[in-house]
């Protein structure tokens, strides 16, 4: 094979699959597929319903694991509307169970669709933005 599936991003679909309309949708996963071009389709798929929050984790999540950085997103599953995701960022476990996380900021959903960022503030998403949308391919 040319690459490995991860097979959190099935759950994602199978999940949202059984999950009964106004459910709701949690999982602990690596943040691989909100910048990963091989998750185009499932940011797609999650774009499609309310993500209600996304939330990174920069601290180790399970003992023994290597995952990089964890994310712990919530959807809902109703038709997307004009929804604003809340992202946030926990620097310690305590700050998940206090109340305000560390950071938090809010996104468009329609944004999920492509390359997501956790971390951008508005000049960086501009610049960003841009070369999204004007950046060539490097040669090989």
């Amino acid at each position: 094979a040319e690459y490995k599936i991860s097979i959190y991003a099935l759950f994602f679909e199978r999940g949202l699959e059984v999950l009964a309309p106004g459910g709701k949708l949690a999982y602990i996963t690596p943040d691989s597929f909100l910048s990963g071009k091989y998750y185009s389709k499932l940011r797609n798929l999650l774009a499609s319903y309310a993500v209600d929050s996304i939330t990174l984790l920069e601290f180790p999540v399970f003992d023994n694991a290597a995952i990089g950085k964890g994310v712990i997103t919530v959807i809902t599953k109703q038709q997307a509307a004009e929804n604003q995701v809340c992202v946030g960022v926990a620097s310690k476990a305590g700050q998940l169970a206090k109340g305000p996380l560390f950071q938090e900021y809010r996104y468009e959903q329609q944004r999920l669709g492509t390359r997501f960022s956790l971390y951008l503030n508005n000049e960086e998403l501009e610049v960003c933005s841009a070369l999204d949308a004007f950046g060539a391919r490097l040669s090989d």
